[in-house]
C-alpha cells in the first residue's frame, strides 16, 4: 500500500491511503496487479478514495461486511441471507466476497483485541469506529470461525450461492 502511495504521488494521483489498502489487500499485495487496479479506479475518477475503490473494482463496501457480520451475530438469519443474496444479484463473485468478509472479520477481532485501527484494514472513519467499538470479541470470533470454514469449503465449488446460504441456515450465535 505504501509503494502504491508512493507510485500515486510520482504520477500526481491523488490515492487516499484506506483506499491504497483496500487496493493492495485485493491485490494480494502483487504491485502490479495494485497498479492496474489503480488504473482501473482512475478510468471513474481522478480522486481516489475507498468508495471510488470498492466502486470501481466491483467489490463491495465495509458497510455490507458490518451488516452481514451483525445480522450473524444477531442470530439474524432473513436479514443474513438478503444480504448475500443481495451481494449475488449485485453480479458480485460469492467466492471473493466471502473471502473479503474473512479478512473483515478477522479484523473486526483484532480491532476488538487491540482497539486500535493501526492493527486493521478497516479505514479508521468515525461510523466505522462505532460500530467496531459495539462489537463482541466471542460473536465475532464465532463468525470468524464460522466463515473461515465456509471460504476453506467454497474453494472447489462451481455454484457457491446454495452454499454459502445453507450455511447461514446452520450457524448457530453462540449465547
Amino acid at each position: 500500500a505504501a509503494r502504491l502511495q508512493y507510485v500515486a504521488y510520482q504520477e500526481n494521483i491523488d490515492l487516499d491511503e484506506a483506499a491504497a489498502r483496500v487496493i493492495a489487500r485485493l491485490a494480494d499485495g502483487g504491485m502490479r496487479d495494485s497498479i492496474t487496479m489503480l488504473d482501473k479506479c482512475l478510468s471513474l475518477t481522478d480522486t481516489v478514495t475507498v468508495k471510488d475503490a470498492v466502486r470501481a473494482l466491483g467489490t463491495v463496501d465495509y458497510s455490507t461486511h458490518f451488516d452481514l457480520l451483525f445480522s450473524l451475530e444477531c442470530g439474524n438469519k432473513v436479514q443474513a441471507v438478503k444480504i448475500i443474496e443481495d451481494v449475488y444479484n449485485s453480479g458480485k463473485d460469492l467466492k471473493q466476497f466471502i473471502k473479503q468478509f474473512q479478512y473483515f472479520v478477522l479484523d473486526v477481532c483484532k480491532f476488538c483485541t487491540f482497539q486500535d485501527f493501526k492493527y486493521i484494514n478497516i479505514p479508521a472513519l468515525p461510523e466505522y469506529k462505532q460500530r467496531l467499538m459495539d462489537d463482541d470479541i466471542d460473536l465475532a470470533l464465532a463468525v470468524l470461525e464460522w466463515v473461515r470454514e465456509l471460504n476453506s469449503g467454497l474453494r472447489w465449488e462451481s455454484n457457491p450461492k446454495a452454499i454459502v446460504q445453507s450455511s447461514v441456515f446452520l450457524f448457530d450465535t453462540p449465547r
